[in-house]
């Protein structure tokens, strides 16, 4: 049983690595299709220069500007999905909270703006990291923000924030319609179970309107596994 649950986490882990650098894949293309259709408009504007039209310096410098933001547009993408994938082989390391959330920020755009959502991040006051493996934390905020999103949002907006908690980590999903089942609903999933098993964190629902905090303590050893197999080994090792 312990083997097919850790063959099952692997493959999860995988599935989410594909569905992530598809929607990443899927935006740069159409960046490089606006790119195109404005280096085809430039092409028409010098064919027409060339039979003794003047040049519209105004419309040219409109194209200068939609290409300039394509292309920073694209550069957040290939970032966010060059820190991505080497978030997969990193070892586990003090996060950066902000960062994270920032890369969250790039990767859930698509995924979001498909259900008319929009993505809010709020940054720590202050710099807060944490002993985590990237990957999976990742992973587990993006289950968080899925289920969120299939809640329904009233206002249309998600609000991501990350905060330090004591010596630990918390972050906090807000704007989603208040499940019945409070963290339950979150945790119905087997993912998201495992999830918080290899990171060491707990899920709760706050009694008002909709968030969702995910706290990371500080000094669990399972805030550094990538399996939950080995989280509970070693959880073991311990009493």
């Amino acid at each position: 049983m312990a083997g097919d649950e850790g063959s099952s986490f692997s493959r999860d882990s995988m599935r989410f690595f594909g569905t992530v650098s598809a929607s990443a894949t899927h935006d740069l293309k159409n960046v490089l299709a606006v790119i195109q259709e404005n280096a085809g408009l430039l092409e028409d504007l010098c064919r027409m220069a060339e039979r003794g039209r003047p040049l519209d310096p105004g419309r040219l410098m409109r194209l200068a500007v939609e290409l300039q933001q394509q292309v920073r547009r694209g550069d957040r993408i290939v970032s966010a999905m060059n820190r991505f994938a080497h978030s997969v082989d990193e070892e586990p390391k003090a996060l950066d909270a902000a960062g994270l959330l920032e890369l969250l920020a790039v990767l859930s755009a698509r995924f979001l703006a498909a259900k008319g959502l929009q993505l809010q991040t709020t940054l720590p006051a202050a710099p807060a990291s944490l002993p985590a493996s990237p990957f999976l934390l990742i992973r587990l905020l993006w289950s968080c923000l899925e289920r969120a999103a299939s809640l329904g949002c009233p206002a249309k907006i998600l609000e991501l924030a990350g905060e330090s908690a004591g010596e630990g980590l918390a972050f906090r999903i807000r704007g989603f319609a208040p499940p019945s089942g409070a963290a339950a609903v979150f945790l119905s999933a087997a993912e998201t179970r495992n999830l918080c098993t290899a990171l060491g964190a707990a899920l709760a629902c706050s009694s008002g309107p909709g968030e969702l905090v995910i706290r990371l303590p500080a000094g669990s050893p399972r805030a550094v596994t990538r399996d939950p197999r080995e989280a509970r080994d070693r959880a073991g090792e311990e009493t």
